[in-house]
């Protein structure tokens, strides 16, 4: 009986092992990308981005904010980003968007840019939500080197 219950214990034990080890592995797996990342930064451009759902439409004019402007509900507001490289090698562009914006914008693919290439970005900002919500938040452009 007590042999049974070693065994019983002693299996417990490994798999409870074995979970936490498969746990540690992710984990640094992720820290390890994450780091991989960071450290293959080119570039990094960022751009403050905000609008607001509003029963009418209107532009806005802001030169140092990617405004979307006054978008109607159900409706939406395209701007665009003009993308130019300018260094030697070919760099995959990464976009990624935070704040309360990055639930009502369209997705970004990430791509590849050639030196001297000029790529021109469009970004959509749908107007979920009930009248006079108002969203903001940063959109970062990475250039990573391959």
């Amino acid at each position: 009986m007590k042999k049974k219950q070693n065994q019983n214990n002693s299996a417990v034990r490994n798999v409870i092992f074995l979970v936490a080890l498969a746990i540690f592995v992710v984990c640094l797996t992720r820290i390890v990308y994450f780091v991989n990342e960071e450290m293959s930064i080119y570039y990094m451009r960022e751009f403050n981005a905000t609008f607001k759902v509003s029963r009418t439409a209107g532009l806005a004019a802001d030169s140092d904010t990617l405004n979307f402007g006054m978008v109607p509900p159900g409706g939406t507001s395209r701007r665009e980003i003009i993308l130019y490289h300018e260094y030697k090698e070919p760099l995959k562009v990464k976009i990624y968007y935070s704040g309360s914006i990055r639930h009502v914008l369209s997705p970004a693919e990430s791509f590849y840019i050639n030196p001297g290439e000029e790529v021109k970005i469009g970004i959509i900002a749908y107007g979920i939500g009930e009248v006079n919500t108002e969203y903001s938040g940063k959109i970062k452009v990475l250039y990573l080197k391959q």
